[in-house]
């Protein structure tokens, strides 16, 4: 059996910390660690359309573009952060529930959807209800994420039937 905190391609191998994944075996935030040489040739084999190993599996690249942030941490060693361009704009990340709530806000924000703040949660439960929030996959690490597909107008009408037909009207508006 193969460490699930092993990240491979053919011979080069790193160390991983947080993994999250998209669908069955996409790869859309992955942090990694060892040599520099080894840590861009996972990332050149990513951004390659190989396919890498963690653990038992093999996973892929998004169909958006990668990028790689590399970070010298002493004498040969290397921390690298291999993303998809996703993240930021249909992809929010977070490690406690505070930064969550708060990835969460900050993407609604960007939006054209009128809600009350103290309704965030019942906001998030209705959009993973209808697919608007798809949990990522986490393999590795205390990480986890959302993809992002937010249609506006859809979004306020479930809104709309949902939280704020339960209130008096005064009450929405107020």
């Amino acid at each position: 059996m193969t460490s699930p905190d092993i990240v491979r391609y053919e011979g080069v191998s790193c160390g991983t910390d947080a993994v999250l994944v998209e669908g069955e075996d996409t790869i859309q935030f992955l942090s990694i660690y060892g040599a520099p040489q080894q840590t861009k040739g996972i990332f050149s084999a990513l951004a390659a359309s190989k396919l890498v190993s963690i653990g038992e599996d093999f996973y892929s690249r998004p169909p958006q573009a990668m990028r790689y942030k590399g970070f010298n941490l002493g004498y040969a060693k290397s921390h690298g952060v291999i993303f998809s361009e996703d993240l930021g704009r249909s992809i929010i990340l977070w490690t406690s529930d505070e930064e969550k709530e708060r990835r969460l806000r900050q993407a609604l924000t960007r939006r054209k959807i009128p809600y009350d703040p103290k309704d965030l949660g019942e906001l998030e439960k209705i959009l993973r209800d209808h697919d608007n929030l798809r949990p990522l996959r986490t393999l590795v690490g205390a990480i986890a994420g959302y993809r992002c597909e937010f249609n506006d107008d859809e979004i306020c009408d479930h809104l709309v039937r949902t939280i704020y037909r339960k209130r008096p009207a005064n009450a929405a508006a107020a």
